[in-house]
């Protein structure tokens, strides 16, 4: 998933990034054609004001140096000049100007003027005509190098139509100028952009992990919980029939228990000790279960034992009930490690449904008991040499009713990892051969200031 989720946000960055540079190349484009423009627009202005300075100053008060003028001559006006003659003498001084090699004059309808200074081009088209008298100016390539600047001058009240021809090389050296700047503008804001782009996206696919990463632990808290509701369930249903059993078993065994005293003493010489001890075995397992499930039930910690006192107890049950076989406890015996009366009784109860089943497949077996204390936990690991168990059953050794013992209901196992899980607990097996098996029992351990 988490691979996933940052696939998903680098595919989403990509995409974005793409988008983000499509957009400032059309704003560069845009950018670059309005700059263009205004090069030449710029152009535009600088040769009307020229060019209008020079029928202004030089031409409409122009004086012809080396002819005597008469005064009728000068009241009569023939000393001004003619538009057309405005025109031919402006055009000649233009060529003064930097880059103007040509002066071409139109008339309002775009049919061109011989003047001394027009170069061959063809007749301004009606688009360009709209254009100079709607914006004041127009323009067009004639070739390579050199192209055309049309304005219309307003000294000349709209007679005529003047077309500059200039070179091409100092405007494309401007725009040039113009596209290198752009271009690296361009590429700082691009690289900016998407390592700006890139943090914001590297963020919010942290912000996404970490929502899914919490997720998960919500999923699995969620699917720890269902688990151990269910396994609560199960032990709930199987403690309910067991307690329900155990109840009904203890009436009848007292009565058992009464009628082998009698049967003892009218038998005067005669010893019945297997049929005492088996009732006696019995009476006390109920007794044991009972208090245990009636604890459990009422979740209460009344009192808490050693470690060292809950090993002599192991010891004491396990020589009472099972003479034929041995135990051997190893490992940490910590008198600063405490077990409460829920863990002492239901592990008591854990171990001697392990040790029973042991002494069943062998009934001199030997059963040793280690002792490991990890983090915050009690480690019971319990082996025998009463020849394992069969791998067939060994792969469901703790689902019910699997039981490699002729008439066993197989409830056993289950029923010990289910109190082993009801104390925060777990019981699986360890190792398993041909020699012997080996389950893991696992504790919480807890500290307690009053015992």
């Amino acid at each position: 998933m988490k691979r996933s989720t940052r696939t998903r946000g680098w595919i989403a960055f990509a995409s974005s990034g793409l988008i983000l540079l499509v957009i400032l190349i059309s704003l560069l484009g845009f950018s670059r054609h309005q700059l263009r423009k205004q090069v030449m627009e710029s152009q535009f202005h600088s040769l009307q004001i020229d060019f209008d300075r020079i029928l202004r100053d030089e031409m409409l008060d122009f004086v012809v140096d080396d002819l005597n003028f008469s005064q009728a001559s000068i009241s009569s006006g023939s000393l001004f000049l003619s538009p057309r003659e405005k025109i031919e003498q402006a055009a000649l001084q233009s060529l003064n100007i930097p880059q103007v090699f040509g002066v071409q004059a139109y008339n309002p309808n775009g049919t061109s003027t011989d003047l001394p200074t027009s170069l061959d081009s063809a007749p301004l088209n009606a688009d360009m005509i709209a254009e100079i008298f709607d914006q004041g100016w127009s323009h067009r390539f004639l070739d390579e190098q050199t192209w055309g600047l049309s304005l219309r001058p307003e000294e000349l009240e709209n007679e005529y139509l003047i077309e500059f021809q200039l070179l091409r090389l100092p405007l494309n050296a401007s725009w040039e100028k113009i596209d290198k700047t752009l271009l690296g503008q361009g590429v700082l804001l691009a690289v900016a952009a998407l390592i700006l782009l890139a943090i914001v996206y590297q963020r919010m696919i942290s912000q996404i992990l970490a929502k899914e990463n919490l997720l998960e632990e919500k999923s699995r808290v969620l699917a720890e919980t269902n688990r151990e509701l269910s396994q609560a369930y199960k032990s709930a249903g199987l403690g309910a029939m067991t307690g329900h059993l155990l109840h009904g078993l203890k009436s009848p065994l007292t009565s058992l228990q009464a009628l082998s005293t009698n049967l003892r003493k009218h038998q005067e010489g005669q010893q019945t000790p297997e049929l005492i001890h088996t009732v006696e075995t019995l009476q006390t397992l109920v007794n044991r279960a009972l208090e245990s499930i009636r604890e459990l039930e009422h979740g209460e910690m009344k009192y808490s034992i050693s470690l060292n006192e809950f090993c002599q107890i192991i010891e004491e049950r396990f020589s009472k009930d099972y003479t034929g076989a041995s135990l051997l406890i190893q490992g940490v015996r910590d008198e600063g490690i405490s077990l409460d009366n829920l863990q002492s009784h239901l592990s008591l109860a854990i171990l001697s449904n392990l040790f029973k089943n042991s002494i069943d497949a062998k009934k001199d077996a030997r059963i040793e008991l280690n002792l490991i204390i990890t983090d915050n936990a009690l480690l019971i690991r319990i082996s025998d040499n009463a020849g394992g168990i069969p791998a067939e059953v060994a792969k469901r050794l703790f689902a019910p009713i699997v039981s490699t013992k002729q008439g066993g209901t197989g409830i056993g196992l289950a029923l010990s990892k289910q109190l082993a899980e009801s104390i925060g607990g777990t019981l699986q097996v360890f190792n398993n051969d041909q020699t012997g098996a080996c389950f893991s029992l696992s504790l919480p351990i807890y500290d307690f200031t009053e015992v």
